[in-house]
């Protein structure tokens, strides 16, 4: 074993005692010598009591990556700050940190990350980028993902951005992954895919030259039509995709899906995925 991804948040928890769930990701990927957070939760008490019980110290991080700008996936930021020794890199797309909200029914409710710029800038070293950047050995942020398939992409209705222009309609180009290069192919790890997972791996494959063998994480397939979720199973089994982890917002109609065709199985709470090179 050369690396590994354990889980430490997602909605549902299993296995070692004391381990808590909430809506919410984040996966801690350790490769070649390096740690890297990929998102960080919602409210991080969570990330840190599983982090505890599952006998890991996130006091040294190299990296800290976020898949895109809502508060389920970088509440818990502040939190990790308590406990972090130095400033990690930050990595994210740079629309990730612009305002988000979430209109339905007559309310409005702040869906964003709940921290400034300037916060993020105290305690990390934040890096925006919309291209690709290798984070650490191996460990590559995808930057914006293309719509090589626009109808196979996870936007939620009734979310929009804010700008001194006021309101427009999210377009979630700030929503992205990171690839691990194991040699001869990739593990791709996913917050929420509203990019649609199809885009997120092939835009991988693309950049690295190298099959996406390896999907982990969310895949906002909840509430999707079957036929949607027919189309999403043939194009990756197309571009390579041999197993699937599917968690989070992926949703259990799509988990049962995904799972018919794919090698893998659900993820949760204190999940551990080893892999080599």
């Amino acid at each position: 074993m050369l690396g590994q991804v354990i889980i430490l948040v997602d909605d549902s928890a299993f296995g070692t005692r004391g381990l808590l769930a909430e809506h919410g990701f984040s996966v801690l990927i350790s490769y070649k010598g390096k740690r890297v957070l990929f998102d960080a939760g919602q409210m991080g008490v969570p990330l840190l009591l599983n982090a505890s019980a599952l006998g890991i110290n996130l006091a040294h991080l190299d990296a800290v990556v976020l898949s895109h700008g809502h508060y389920d996936h970088s509440g818990g930021l502040y939190t990790l700050t308590r406990v972090l020794r130095g400033k990690p890199l930050l990595v994210a797309h740079p629309l990730a940190l612009k305002p988000s909200l979430k209109i339905e029914g007559g309310e409005r409710r702040d869906v964003g990350i709940p921290y400034s710029a300037a916060f993020l800038e105290e305690h990390f070293q934040l890096t925006l980028s919309e291209g690709v950047l290798e984070v650490a050995p191996g460990v590559y942020f995808l930057g914006e993902i293309p719509r090589y398939y626009p109808d196979l992409v996870s936007h939620i209705p009734g979310v929009y951005t804010v700008s001194e222009e006021g309101l427009s309609q999210h377009t979630f180009a700030d929503d992205t992954a990171v690839a691990v290069d194991l040699g001869e192919e990739l593990l791709v790890v996913a917050g929420c895919s509203h990019s649609g997972v199809v885009n997120i791996a092939l835009h991988a494959s693309r950049l690295l030259g190298k099959p996406p063998s390896t999907i982990l994480g969310g895949l906002h397939l909840s509430g999707k039509p079957l036929d949607f979720l027919d189309k999403v199973r043939e194009k990756l089994k197309e571009i390579g995709v041999v197993k699937v982890y599917p968690g989070h917002c992926t949703g259990t109609v799509a988990t049962v899906k995904i799972l018919e065709r794919f090698r893998g199985e659900e993820l949760g709470v204190g999940k551990v995925i080893d892999f080599d090179h």
